[in-house]
């Protein structure tokens, strides 16, 4: 069994954990999102907008980490997307699947259903007719 932590320790850990991923002729090294950037890129990317297509894109780039663990700063994300949405279809995916399975989200259908809950949409298993709340199947 592992030491348990003191509560200082708790405050100050940090459990980000980092893989490597061959992608564009070169290593990319991605960074676990925290619990507050997962939220933030949930609700985010729950739209089906412009933000809702590139979902995968957004969570590359909120993954991507340089050699000292430094993200891409916010201010330059969209930069960030926009260079990737040029780039070799079969790389990005290849990243892209990267991320998703540092972050946790191994599958396109834990994915979605992420996004449906972090957009107010309630599962239930009452019919269309006895409740108000109606599923996309």
């Amino acid at each position: 069994m592992s030491e348990v932590f003191s509560f200082e320790e708790l405050l100050t850990a940090n459990g980000t954990k980092y893989d490597e991923v061959e992608c564009h002729g070169k290593t990319l090294r991605l960074g676990s999102l925290s619990s507050a950037d997962m939220i933030s890129w949930l609700r985010i990317n729950s739209s089906e907008g412009e933000e809702g297509r590139f979902a995968g894109l957004d969570l590359l780039v909120r993954s991507i980490v340089d050699k000292e663990g430094n993200r891409v700063p916010e201010e330059r994300r969209a930069e960030f997307i926009e260079s990737f949405k040029n780039k070799d279809s079969a790389n990005n995916r290849k990243a892209i699947k990267a991320a998703r399975e540092l972050n946790g989200l191994n599958d396109l259908a834990k994915l979605a259903e992420s996004l449906k809950n972090a957009s107010g949409e309630v599962k239930t298993d009452a019919s269309p007719s006895d409740s108000p709340v109606t599923s996309a199947a």
